[in-house]
């Protein structure tokens, strides 16, 4: 479930790492729930001024959904619960550069956090088909994220850490 705050932005995923929504050469994917409540996403490149936007429903309904993005050879993509709400192609990115930062659940953008008020479960980034990170956020100790691909890329939390253990089916003892 999300909460609304109709003053922000709230992102989930972004490669943006502060850079304005106006700067220049600055390469970026970012999926985030706009002021209304609609998911969306973009992706922009040195190549271009501006950026391509998907633009997807209300996603404020106390459901837990499924968000995905994919961009290959110039297409993008924004699928919602395994249903493809829309893309764009011949995006003019090549890359979106390996080292750059990715902020999960928050994006600093100025003096602004433009802060996820909801719940995240899982975070894949795989780049031509192989899994490059795997974080479920059920995987972590402290201040850090396990990353479950193999490629030891763990993550760091900032902020308010509160794990949680969920447990399944039946807890009825026999």
């Amino acid at each position: 479930t999300i909460s609304h705050d109709p003053s922000l932005i709230q992102s989930i995923f972004s490669t943006n790492s502060g850079a304005s929504d106006y700067t220049p050469n600055s390469d970026f994917i970012w999926l985030y729930i706009d002021s209304q409540g609609n998911i969306e996403t973009q992706i922009r490149s040195t190549e271009m001024y501006g950026a391509e936007v998907i633009e997807g429903p209300n996603v404020l309904d106390d459901l837990w959904h499924e968000a995905k993005v994919t961009f290959s050879d110039g297409l993008l993509e924004l699928w919602l619960d395994s249903e493809l709400i829309g893309s764009v192609d011949n995006v003019p990115v090549d890359v979106i550069n390996p080292v750059t930062d990715i902020e999960i659940g928050s994006e600093n953008y100025g003096d602004q956090c433009r802060c996820f008020l909801g719940y995240i479960s899982e975070v894949v980034v795989t780049n031509n088909s192989a899994t490059v990170i795997d974080f479920p956020f059920s995987s972590g100790a402290g201040g850090i994220l396990y990353d479950h691909s193999g490629n030891a890329n763990h993550g760091t939390i900032n902020g308010n850490i509160i794990w949680e253990e969920n447990i399944y089916g039946c807890t009825d003892e026999q």
